[in-house]
């Protein structure tokens, strides 16, 4: 049979840009004018001046030799003109943005505003670099605006040549045009802008109406749908995100999704990046570098069994034309496809691999994600939606996990530690179970990691050309580095399982061993001697002609931290492994050292984006953030202001937590908000009474969906988006919500609002330093949850027994409809009362009122709640 043609996307509507055309053309006219002025002087024929020729023919011709030479050298510089025009055109250079215009006399904000805010927004499109670690995306500048002047010429003959040399020196390569169009029609109003593009000489794209509730949207995706059109045609579509998209037209809500998701991440509001990631996955659905981001950030959230299946997907997706890897990691219902694809897809697989190996070295995390069960009902109707959730991903890993590992399987009782948790379990087989799973994960991390050092970073050196390119994103030392790092946690879990002298060893044996690190299998205590932790992290640390990164120092300071966690991360009593002050200090100083060269071998730009995931996101570094070494390492590195604040163990659950608050707080100032903008003259409007009734309605159904969903990121995405459309319909600000920033004082602040000034007190008398840190922050924890727990009791069901389940369903909120009559709208309105009720709501979640403890204002919101009759 005939092959069919492989179905291609739609091409990009602007031209390719041809440079090497024009630099030809010019080559060939200079030439052309050459030979037309010196091959004459070579040749002998009648006429030639000099031979006896006439004067008229000898003027002629030199009149016909001058207006030639003449043109050609017009033609050359109008090459010169247009290959400069196209060398711009394929690097994204010089767009000219002229003041928009406006078709409908006033729209409220100048035309020199809208363009100046266009401009700011295009200029700040920015391309990503993928990293091998979460919270350090390198990012770059792909369009320059270029401020166009007029023409300042004289008329007559200086105006004739100014042109000429013009010529040479062509305009920008892109030209964009706006004009403000009438605002829609419906029920909400909307602004337009049309958007005009033309890439110079003559290309013109399809005019775009972007439209929108506000023009602050407008104009970002007006800039992302410029950024998507010049794109596809530029060089920038041969980096990894996006070299699939080249010669194709890039849809304008991919890139505006990709922005504003890098956007929301640097503003610290982690659900709606999220959000926004999954909405550029619907345009570009096998972009595995954008799933490469959303793997990173589920790690930054701690979604560690979320990262652990969307790096398998990727390993997955990239393995397709990759036998060997395919058939070890795929399971049998995924095909082997060797036909030629799109895209870049090596470095991809090998940062998800890695990423892959160390989510599962975090064993201790994905263990009590595993077997944790928020929920003792066995009824799937009453569980959480992030325990349906987890139930999901569960049943996926275990699947998936049934054949990759059958080199290791003597480990470790497979089928029980990777069991799908019984509801109502007891609690201490669920921690046994977790506690065996710990150590299973450990090891398959190690064998995941010798794996790919034998794969990505073999003996030999002509078999190691083949993926030079992708070591530079991560080395053979940060791998071997790596391996010493999962060698510590594997010590460390066997540790927590009351089995610390178990020696272990190699788990893939064709690669080569590292007898440093066999050194601490062997070794028969937790944790090993600093000497030992010395010699195996420096025997992975090799010269290299180029330097070291980031990484690989990184990497060993994390190896050298491990040494100092609690071996039972999540017993609050466990104040880490028994050493004395020497030795501590001792291993703290190493892992500092590390920080100290990671930093002064990297740039000061990249610094500053991993300062957030280094002080307080990575959880190999808790216990170091305690010791005065780190500590001076922060003040020194990142020049801070104050004393470096002291991090609790738990910052991530706290920071959680603060967040889930203040986003109930937004919600029920929001609506408190809006009844106290209701006016008396409004109270016998039909119409806005039974608006005002859907809205109070959805509104309480929200913070009870909140309430009991809230460690779910959608259902908060989902709270996000209603307060953004309520504020939009009400016309008052929108309120962002983001995590908190950490420092000791607002962690005192905190708990002081929300437990008073005599509770904190009681506790900083009783301990100091890092142990008073986690002791408030693990008090605060247990206050917050309790708080979010109290809020969705109160719209549960009664329950009729003693036994009856905890997770019982949900009441409707009991909302008085608004009487039909409109002489009875008076009483039904009171919005002074309800506004007082959600302000009552929106107190009690406020930690930052220092005068009254959040028992208080429970207690008076409450009271509010029984007279609303809610």
């Amino acid at each position: 049979m005939p092959r069919k043609s492989r179905p291609v996307t739609e091409p990009a509507e602007l031209p390719e840009p041809h440079r090497v055309r024009w630099w030809l053309a010019l080559a060939a006219f200079l030439a052309a004018a050459v030979a037309l002025f010196t091959v004459p002087y070579f040749l002998s024929w009648p006429g030639r001046p000099g031979s006896g020729a006439t004067v008229s023919t000898t003027v002629t011709w030199t009149l016909v030799q001058a207006t030639c030479i003449t043109a050609l050298l017009v033609l050359a510089l109008y090459s010169v003109g247009r290959g400069r025009l196209e060398h711009d055109a394929y690097h994204a250079l010089r767009i000219s943005v002229e003041v928009f215009g406006n078709s409908d006399g006033d729209c409220g904000v100048p035309a020199l505003e809208l363009t100046a805010g266009f401009k700011r927004e295009l200029g700040n499109s920015r391309l990503y670099r993928p990293t091998a670690v979460p919270g350090s995306v390198s990012s770059y500048d792909f369009i320059t605006i270029v401020e166009t002047a007029g023409d300042g010429a004289s008329n007559g003959l200086w105006k004739v040549l100014a042109r000429l040399v013009r010529l040479g020196s062509p305009p920008c390569a892109y030209s964009v045009k706006g004009t403000v169009l009438p605002p829609g029609q419906g029920p909400v109003t909307t602004h337009r802008l049309l958007i005009e593009l033309v890439r110079l000489p003559n290309f013109a794209a399809s005019p775009l109406v972007i439209e929108d509730t506000s023009w602050e949207r407008v104009l970002e995706r007006a800039a992302s749908s410029v950024a998507a059109l010049v794109m596809p045609r530029s060089e920038f579509c041969n980096s990894a995100h996006w070299s699939a998209w080249r010669g194709a037209a890039i849809p304008p809500e991919l890139f505006d999704a990709y922005q504003r998701a890098h956007h929301f991440r640097t503003e610290r509001r982690y659900d709606e990046a999220l959000a926004e990631y999954h909405r550029a996955l619907e345009y570009d659905p096998t972009n595995v570098y954008i799933r490469l981001e959303i793997g990173y950030l589920q790690e930054q959230l701690d979604l560690f069994l979320d990262a652990l299946v969307t790096y398998d997907d990727i390993i997955i997706i990239c393995s397709r034309s990759d036998p060997v890897l395919a058939d070890w990691w795929n399971t049998d219902d995924f095909a082997i496809e060797n036909s030629p694809r799109a895209g870049d897809f090596e470095t991809a697989k090998l940062l998800a691999r890695f990423r892959h190996a160390t989510v599962l070295g975090q064993g201790d995390w994905v263990a009590e994600q595993w077997w944790r069960r928020e929920e003792g009902c066995a009824h799937p109707a009453h569980w959480s939606r992030r325990e349906t959730q987890r139930a999901h991903l569960r049943r996926v890993i275990s699947r998936r996990f049934d054949h990759r590992y059958h080199d290791i399987d003597e480990l470790t009782d497979r089928d029980s530690v990777l069991a799908i948790p019984a509801p109502g379990a007891r609690q201490d087989d669920s921690k046994s179970h977790a506690i065996e799973l710990r150590s299973y994960l450990c090891a398959l991390s190690q064998y995941e990691l010798e794996r790919l050092r034998y794969d990505y970073y073999p003996s030999s050196f002509f078999k190691r050309r083949p993926t030079r390119h992708v070591a530079d994103v991560l080395s053979q030392n940060s791998v071997k580095v790596a391996l010493a790092w999962i060698a510590l946690r594997r010590g460390m879990a066997f540790a927590g399982a009351g089995k610390p002298g178990v020696a272990l060893g190699q788990l893939f044996t064709k690669v080569e061993p590292i007898p440093e690190i066999l050194a601490l299998y062997d070794a028969g205590q937790w944790p090993p001697p600093s000497t030992a932790l010395k010699s195996a992290v420096e025997a992975t640390l090799s010269k290299r002609l180029n330097g070291s990164t980031w990484h690989e120092h990184y990497n060993a300071a994390c190896a050298y931290a491990v040494a100092l966690l609690p071996t039972d991360r999540f017993d609050e009593t466990d104040q880490g492994p028994d050493l004395d002050r020497g030795e501590r200090e001792n291993i703290a100083k190493l892992a500092v050292r590390e920080l100290y060269r990671a930093a002064a071998g990297s740039h000061t730009g990249f610094i500053a984006k991993v300062r957030d995931f280094a002080l307080s996101e990575d959880p190999d570094l808790a216990a170091l953030r305690g010791q005065p070494a780190f500590r001076n390492f922060e003040m020194v590195t990142f020049a801070l202001p104050r004393p470096a604040s002291l991090r609790p163990t738990r910052l991530h659950v706290w920071e959680q937590l603060v967040y889930m608050g203040s986003l109930v707080h937004a919600a029920a100032q929001c609506l408190a908000q809006i009844w106290e903008g209701v006016t008396p003259e409004q109270h016998h409007d039909v119409r806005l009474a039974r608006e005002l009734y859907a809205t109070e309605d959805e509104a309480w159904k929200q913070i009870q969906d909140l309430a009991v969903n809230r460690r779910d990121w959608l259902t908060r995405t989902g709270t996000i988006v209603k307060l953004r459309k309520l504020a939009r319909k009400y016309g008052f600000g929108e309120r962002v919500v983001r995590y908190p920033l950490y420092s000791d004082e607002m962690l005192f602040r905190t708990y002081e609002g929300f437990a008073g000034g005599d509770a904190l007190r009681g506790v900083r008398e009783g301990a100091e330093g890092i142990a008073l840190i986690n002791e408030v922050a693990g008090a605060h924890i247990r206050g917050c949850e309790n708080r979010m727990d109290e809020l969705a009791e109160l719209f549960r069901d009664p329950a009729p027994a003693a036994d009856a389940c905890p997770n019982r369903p949900l009441r409707a909120p009991n909302i008085t409809r608004p009487p039909r009559e409109e002489r009875q709208l008076g009483k039904w309105f009171q919005p002074s009362s309800r506004a007082r009720l959600w302000a009552a709501l929106a107190n009690w979640f406020d930690d930052g009122i220092l005068d009254e403890p959040a028992a208080e204002r429970a207690r008076t919101f409450k009271e509010r709640l029984a007279q609303a009759g809610i």
